[in-house]
């Protein structure tokens, strides 16, 4: 379930005179208009704005918040393969994520310029 903390813009102080002020959920915040809110402390016109916007992409989003993940998922990197031959090989990715370039050896280089 979400919760007002998970609103981007409101924390536990804020989610407390939230409730104080009759908004105890995230949908309830998502259908409040802007008169509502500037009448609570602490809340002028754009920061109602952009509460009330935040709270209904969190409850049309079907991501999980982090109230509700329980375990963060391994990212790709590390991640196992198998080559051509069908023996296990490790991705090599530089320190951004990004697959590294092959490039050729000096040896391979110099044999080509013998020709």
């Amino acid at each position: 379930m979400k919760t007002l903390t998970d609103v981007q813009g409101i924390g536990d102080a804020t989610a407390r005179i939230l409730t104080d002020h009759g908004i105890h959920s995230v949908k309830a915040l998502a259908k409040a208009e802007v008169a509502q809110l500037t009448d609570i402390p602490r809340f002028g016109k754009m920061r109602a704005q952009a509460v009330i916007r935040s709270a209904m992409e969190l409850i049309e989003s079907p991501v999980k918040t982090p109230s509700e993940k329980k375990h963060k998922k391994k990212g790709k990197e590390g991640k196992k393969t198998k080559d051509k031959k069908g023996k296990k090989k490790k991705k090599t990715k530089d320190k951004k994520g990004k697959k590294k370039k092959k490039t050729k050896s000096k040896k391979s280089k110099g044999k080509d310029k013998k020709k």
